[in-house]
């Protein structure tokens, strides 16, 4: 069967009606594979097989979560369907998810058969990242480390299909030490609390002749010059940082920086240093220089 192999070492639920690469990640808890209605249904999980599980194993009483781009009919899983779109191989808003880990929390405590479906494509980086990090919200885990075991061996059974992209497994880390203080700013409902900074200087080991640095969406463009990488526009800023390049990728929150990276810093400037072991993708290590907005 080519979904059997193409979902690999990843855990399926099989029995003598159904074949899908679903895993129960606790009893409320599920991780899924994609379900597709097209031709990609012979590779991945068919969606009339998904639905026709969920209704007989949950009733009414289930929520699907897809977390990919390519939402499907809206009349499928009876209207029952949260989108939160992020792309493959990155970390997603942390405020907006910090919202959606509470819908979530919430409405699996409203019953005791309420039940939620978390997937996107293979059901394992993006997946996995939202459900560690509602495994903590809901105090199942004591650690990051503990809710991105317990997903990966949930999810597979050599514990290869979990959180591998170092951005992902920061912004569990992050989520984990930071969790009362997420909680504190979602009651806030603004960014305006946080710190913000202004861009001075990006330094790293590269020929490349541009870099991009986005915050919430908004992109400074980088030149390379003989300090190493400026911006050229000079706005304040605070928030969901990616740095990418070519050969160079990295995430992470201005807030939580201090937490998860090697910083120093004065009243006036904060210097993190990103190693290359920590970035999603690049041969050396990065140097990030902020100047604080007072």
């Amino acid at each position: 069967m080519f979904s059997r192999f193409y979902s690999k070492s990843r855990t399926r639920l099989v029995d003598n009606e159904f074949d899908l690469d679903l895993s129960y990640i606790t009893q409320k808890i599920i991780a899924m594979g994609y379900p597709e209605a097209g031709i990609n249904k012979l590779i991945r999980n068919n969606i009339d097989d998904v639905e026709r599980y969920l209704d007989k194993a949950h009733g009414t009483s289930y929520l699907v979560v897809n977390l990919t781009p390519t939402e499907y009919d809206q009349s499928r899983f009876h209207g029952r369907v949260m989108n939160f779109a992020f792309e493959d191989h990155t970390a997603p808003n942390l405020f907006e998810s910090v919202q959606l880990i509470k819908y979530l929390s919430d409405f699996l405590t409203q019953s005791e058969q309420n039940t939620i479906a978390v997937h996107c494509k293979a059901g394992k980086g993006r997946t996995g990242t939202i459900i560690s990090c509602l495994l903590i919200f809901m105090n199942i885990c004591a650690s990051p480390v503990d809710a991105m075991k317990l997903f990966a061996f949930s999810r597979s059974s050599d514990g290869k299909a979990g959180v591998e992209n170092p951005s992902q497994r920061r912004f569990v880390n992050t989520f984990y030490v930071m969790n009362q203080k997420i909680k504190d700013f979602y009651n806030a409902h603004s960014n305006q609390t946080l710190q913000k900074y202004y861009l001075d200087l990006v330094q790293t080991e590269s020929t490349f002749k541009q870099l991009t640095f986005t915050v919430n969406e908004r992109v400074l463009l980088l030149t390379k010059t003989m300090r190493g990488y400026e911006p050229i526009e000079h706005e304040p800023f605070s928030g969901d940082v990616v740095l990418s390049g070519k050969s160079i990728m990295c995430q992470f929150h201005t807030q939580f920086a201090r937490d998860v990276f090697k910083v120093e810093e004065d009243e006036n400037w904060i210097q993190i240093v990103i190693q290359k072991e920590e970035l999603d993708s690049g041969q050396a290590d990065v140097i990030i220089r902020l100047r604080k907005v007072q």
